[in-house]
């Protein structure tokens, strides 16, 4: 996915450099460590997405399902201030139209030029990079000036400076941190929700009615560990370690504050309404303009420190009010209006609070790339008034913690800390949620058989294996998982995620040469399937032979037609055409119905088909095309797959058919039978079928038929 090379050159840089035209301004920056892998791996490594791959293709040789793909992914960009403000690119955009089905987008096809991808190529790319950074550059001011029919030299050229431009990123932060303009702050290295890390039982203390996982995730050492690269990394790539810590998603427990303290880091920060809940659930009153009394102030607008097992650290709650005005409502206002609101705010505040004698500080914070696309220039005009106007303001001073820290004693201490993030003052966009609690699970069996084996057999392992494995863990224990997850948030490639996620786990077990649970290789996102599936209808007594013998004997089997429903594939060519199943008393019947080009000579010697049975347990059945030999595997309860004398009946002709006793497969009249299959290239997984959901069936009970007579 492109987000992090877009978001570089559309938020990371221009933020930063801003702040040269205004040396008076001391910002706070906090830089996640995951973003900033994958930054050095774009600058360093030459990493590539796809959508970087599909711009740098020359448009004469994209195929049908390159512009498909061009088409369906390159107008992922704001229609109101990235799109329709460029008139070419928007005369693209309605030329394609807003339907997203692949079907439709294939007749768009007809009606589109070589020159025309070539310019939705130049300007996805061109209307992600920052106005500000555009116009400080006359080739890409060129660029959107000609608004059309670009050559190819140009589009390359626009892709190098776009790199450069990421190349820029971390030496701007890092020359503004040296300056003192700036601090920087950091995250848990993957972005996981701590205190759910440390233990998942913690989400009861906010949500005490709250479903819990089946199964506790309950690692300290885990959570210890992600913070403590954090401040490597962020040491090894800001020449000194951090002093503060955003917690992911502003999520904070009392059992997480040793483990700052104990790496160093001297503050953190969350939400007005986690100080409100700490403070035996005081009320922050505010008037119809959003503005606080004066004693809802005096709560927030100061630091507290909180202590724990000896340790102690410096927390701010941020003004959410104030922080959402920028994050929601002033994109939509004219830019020096916007900035004077604020700035006459943030005066009443100051007046109102004047006669104490004591400093006070207003922390602001929010998401640092998601709310600029809203703004007509990416929030430039705003932050460049806002900035001059602080600047300038003798009753205001912009600060950091670190700075104010150092000038100020915190005088006030918390008795107790509420257990919740800076959304609802609890977990539950993480757990909670069926599909929450079923990510969970897999994680924990994860854990547990990963610890397990390196107790057995991590003598044996070669450490890279080792730290690939934790690796993986660690990546999986990030929040963006489950934030896609549940019914609150839809991604609109949510399938991607939950592939990405059981991926990560499944890469885990690979790292140290074991095979992965047949259980990973089920969606945990519930979303319907694409294709159809027809339930069978009755006994079916197929002939074995590999060939379609005649018109009734699959008749009244269960279908599933993977091309049937799926108006999101575009796939021109399936190699599972589609699968039948069904039974009789003894017996369960499988069919499978293959591209014909996997029958090929060069095609047979390279592919094999797996089935795989997830219950009532899992079991593994490989073979080619090319004989009806097959692999039978049962997984152990280390979950390690053997090789196993089980027998099936398999003939092959044109299509495939399968006959396996159910004494044989440990399956019980009542149970349920849940398959899929997959299509092997020289070991590689190339295609699932069906895509995301196993077929389910159930084995018939002993008056199936007669049910069946009635229905």
């Amino acid at each position: 996915m492109p987000w992090v090379r877009l978001h570089g050159v559309k938020d990371y840089l221009d933020m930063a450099l801003l702040l040269d035209e205004f040396p008076g301004v001391h910002l706070t920056f906090n830089l996640v460590p995951s973003l900033l892998e994958q930054l050095e791996d774009y600058v360093e490594h030459d990493a590539e997405d796809e959508c970087l791959r599909l711009s740098r293709k020359p448009a004469d040789a994209l195929t049908t399902e390159d512009k498909i793909t061009l088409l369906m992914r390159f107008f992922n960009a704001n229609y109101e201030t990235m799109i329709k403000p460029h008139s070419r690119y928007y005369e693209l955009c309605m030329s394609r139209g807003l339907t997203k089905s692949a079907d439709e987008l294939r007749r768009v096809l007809r009606h589109m030029s070589i020159e025309d991808f070539r310019d939705l190529q130049v300007w996805f790319n061109l209307t992600w990079i920052d106005p500000y950074l555009r116009q400080k550059d006359s080739f890409l001011t060129e660029l959107v000036q000609k608004g059309r029919q670009y050559s190819e030299a140009e589009k390359l050229e626009l892709l190098a400076r776009q790199q450069n431009l990421l190349k820029q990123i971390l030496p701007t932060y890092r020359r503004l941190q040296d300056n003192g303009q700036i601090e920087i702050s950091t995250t848990p290295y993957y972005h996981p929700i701590l205190p759910l890390i440390y233990d998942t039982e913690i989400a009861l203390r906010s949500s005490p009615q709250s479903q819990m996982p089946t199964r506790r995730f309950h690692y300290p050492e885990d959570a210890q560990a992600q913070v403590e690269m954090a401040v490597e990394s962020y040491t090894h790539l800001f020449g000194q370690p951090p002093r503060g810590m955003w917690p992911a998603e502003g999520a904070v427990c009392e059992e997480i504050v040793p483990l700052f303290a104990d790496a160093g880091i001297t503050w953190i920060a969350t939400d007005q309404n986690n100080l409100a809940r700490s403070l035996h659930n005081a009320t922050l009153k505010r008037d119809r303009k959003g503005h606080l009394d004066a004693a809802s102030m005096r709560l927030l607008y100061r630091p507290y420190r909180f202590r724990k097992d000896q340790s102690s650290v410096a927390i701010l709650f941020r003004d959410q009010f104030l922080s959402d005005l920028i994050g929601f409502q002033y994109a939509h206002w004219k830019p020096e209006d916007a900035a004077h609101d604020l700035i006459n705010r943030l005066l009443h505040i100051q007046a109102t609070l004047q006669q104490d004698g004591l400093p006070h500080l207003v922390t602001i914070i929010l998401d640092g790339e998601n709310c600029w696309e809203h703004y007509q220039d990416d929030g430039v005009e705003f932050l460049k008034h806002l900035y001059g106007q602080l600047s300038n303001s003798e009753a205001l001073r912009p600060t950091t913690p670190s700075l104010f820290l150092a000038d100020y004693k915190i005088d006030q201490e918390l008795q107790r800390l509420h257990a919740g993030s800076w959304i609802n003052q609890n977990f539950s966009i993480w757990i909670g949620h069926p599909e929450h609690n079923k990510s969970w699970e897999y994680l924990a069996h994860t854990r547990e058989d990963i610890q397990r084996h390196l107790e057995r057999s991590g003598s044996t392992l070669a450490p890279e294996q080792i730290t690939r494995a934790k690796k993986m863990l660690y990546i999986a224990e990030g929040s963006d998982w489950n934030w896609w997850y549940g019914d609150e948030h839809s991604s609109g490639v949510d399938e991607e995620f939950d592939l990405l996620y059981r991926s990560h786990l499944m890469n885990a077990y690979t790292a140290l040469g074991v095979q992965p649970p047949a259980y990973l290789n089920v969606s945990i996102k519930s979303k319907g399937e694409m294709g159809r599936l027809l339930p069978p209808r009755a006994y079916i007594m197929p002939t074995l032979d590999g060939r379609d013998t005649n018109y009734y004997e699959w008749l009244l089997a269960g279908r599933y037609d993977p091309a049937l429903g799926g108006g999101s594939m575009h796939q021109t060519r399936l190699l599972i055409r589609r699968i039948y199943y069904g039974f009789d008393s003894r017996m369960v019947y499988l069919r499978i119905d293959p591209d014909p080009v996997l029958f090929t000579a060069e095609q047979a010697e390279h592919t094999t088909l797996v089935v795989m049975i997830f219950e009532p347990r899992p079991w593994r059945f490989e073979f080619t095309l090319r004989t009806t030999a097959v692999q039978c595997y049962e997984q152990n309860e280390d979950g390690a797959w053997v090789l196993s004398q089980q027998i099936i009946r398999l003939a092959i002709d044109h299509i495939v058919e399968i006959a396996i006793d159910m004494r044989d497969l440990d399956a019980h009249p009542g149970e349920r039978l849940v398959f899929q299959v997959t299509v092997q290239r020289d070991a590689q997984e190339v295609e699932r079928c069906p895509l995301r959901n196993p077929i389910l069936m159930e084995i018939p009970e002993k008056d199936y038929e007669e049910r069946m007579w009635m229905v």
